[in-house]
């Protein structure tokens, strides 16, 4: 199986770096086997890069009953996968992550998603900010291990310059976002002192 390529990691230079991994997903030629299996192993490859960086280690990567992560020796991570991409992250804090492609949908999500006076904090109800929202709801509940259960519970306060500030389970929680190509991720960190540098590398989607 050929390596993802990566696109873009996030540095987090506060009580050790926090090193999210998204990754563009390269398909072998004729490829005609399950693209969820696939897609499952290349997010698998971008978290092992993760690891890597972070100098941290896996061996089960074992999940709860509501599919999420379940941390290992203190090592928590998250994955995320799409049909073009991949994230992946871990840490010793509890994190995060989510990855959308900006498309439209159903105007219907919009209200399914947030109330009047969340919508209220974005200058335009849009798809871009949709997504914002969405991933960065997304990544709080894959945080707390809860899952989708909880995604109205995810409620907006604040809007950034680089991303969302959501109140979650009686706390206040940054997340952060960064584009690649057409895809939009979050990442949520139980931490709200954290700067993030961004660098793209000359191989990633553009």
């Amino acid at each position: 199986m050929q390596r993802p390529r990566i696109c873009a990691m996030i540095k987090r230079p506060e009580t050790g770096t926090l090193y999210p991994v998204l990754a563009t997903v390269k398909y072998p030629p004729g490829f005609s086997g399950k693209k969820g299996t696939f897609l499952s192993e290349s997010a698998r490859q971008a978290l092992s890069e993760s690891l890597r960086l972070s100098g941290l280690s896996l061996s089960r990567y074992e999940k709860n009953q509501n599919g999420a992560p379940v941390p290992e020796d203190g090592v928590y991570w998250s994955i995320s996968h799409k049909l073009e991409m991949v994230a992946a992250v871990c840490a010793t804090i509890p994190v995060g992550i989510d990855l959308e492609k900006i498309m439209p949908r159903s105007d219907g999500l919009f209200n399914y998603l947030a109330t009047e006076k969340e919508w209220g904090l974005f200058r335009e109800r849009n798809w871009e900010n949709f997504f914002k929202l969405y991933t960065a709801k997304e990544a709080l509940v894959k945080m707390s291990g809860e899952g989708v259960k909880d995604l109205k519970k995810c409620i907006l306060q604040k809007v950034g310059l680089q991303g969302l500030e959501l109140k979650y389970q009686g706390n206040d929680v940054s997340v952060m976002h960064f584009h690649c190509g057409e895809y939009l991720a979050a990442l949520a960190a139980a931490s709200r002192t954290v700067e993030w540098k961004i660098k793209f590398e000359s191989d990633g989607i553009k």
